[in-house]
């Protein structure tokens, strides 16, 4: 995980999932970097982007977890 990923999510108290539940085993699928985390009770997927021109967005695999979420 990135240094400024780290240090965000523990600023903000999100969490990561625990290993061998089915919200890690679900997210691990989708993800596969350690850039998802559990805040309060919601999902919450860190990225960033050192391209000149930044950009992110969720792939189909992603998306699909996260229907399957709501």
């Amino acid at each position: 995980m990135e240094k400024e990923i780290k240090e965000f999510t523990e600023a903000v108290g999100a969490a990561e999932p625990i290993p061998g539940g089915e919200e890690y085993t679900l997210f691990r699928k989708a993800f596969k970097k350690s850039h998802y985390f559990i805040f309060g009770k919601k999902f919450m997927v860190v990225k960033m982007s050192r391209t000149v021109r930044p950009f992110w967005g969720p792939i189909h695999t992603q998306i699909d977890v996260l229907i399957f979420l709501l």
